[in-house]
């Protein structure tokens, strides 16, 4: 079952944002399933040291890995953590950037994974997607560009995915 909901989370488009009071589904305490809702109280980038949603969503112990929803049902985040001795200050990673985070997931998504030297920038479709060594980002299928600043020079690529998934960017 978790696998099958990973794979959902990886498909969502990672454009999606604020909802309003976000719900989330888990086994929280051991129960079977619990449907829990709450707001969102901030959103730490990509770049952060942790990028994620910190979510005011009341969560037990036993919810993390669960989906956190918007209003359409696109799975926007994975719960991860609370602050045990805190009222509902929890947190999640954003869906687009669970791939990354959590290596076993990669292989149950559509993921391009862009390997570049340590500390370079790399961007996929123009957008600043992380550093080097390797970035993973959820794409369409089709063609995307992606470059990164190796060496003070740009070392850009055109690719066609999903046929291809891995590109490596050198100086």
């Amino acid at each position: 079952m978790i696998d099958r909901m990973m794979h959902l989370a990886a498909r969502v488009r990672p454009e999606a944002r604020r909802p309003a009071q976000p719900p989330s589904v888990g086994h929280g305490r051991g129960g079977i399933w619990t449907f829990n809702t709450g707001m969102i109280s901030n959103f730490y980038p990509a770049g952060s040291a942790v990028p994620g949603i910190q979510t005011e969503i009341p969560l037990n112990p036993g919810a993390s890995g669960g989906p956190m929803f918007d209003r359409h049902g696109r799975v926007v985040g994975v719960v991860t953590a609370g602050i045990a001795d805190a009222q509902a200050i929890n947190f999640a990673l954003r869906v687009d950037t669970v791939p990354k985070a959590l290596s076993s997931v990669r292989a149950h998504c559509d993921c391009l994974v862009v390997r570049a030297p340590k500390g370079a920038r790399i961007f996929v479709d123009g957008t600043w997607v992380g550093t080097g060594p390797e970035a993973v980002r959820i794409v369409e299928p089709g063609d995307h560009e992606v470059s990164a600043m190796v060496g003070g020079k740009r070392d850009k690529k055109k690719v066609r995915f999903p046929a291809v998934r891995r590109v490596t960017l050198s100086p």
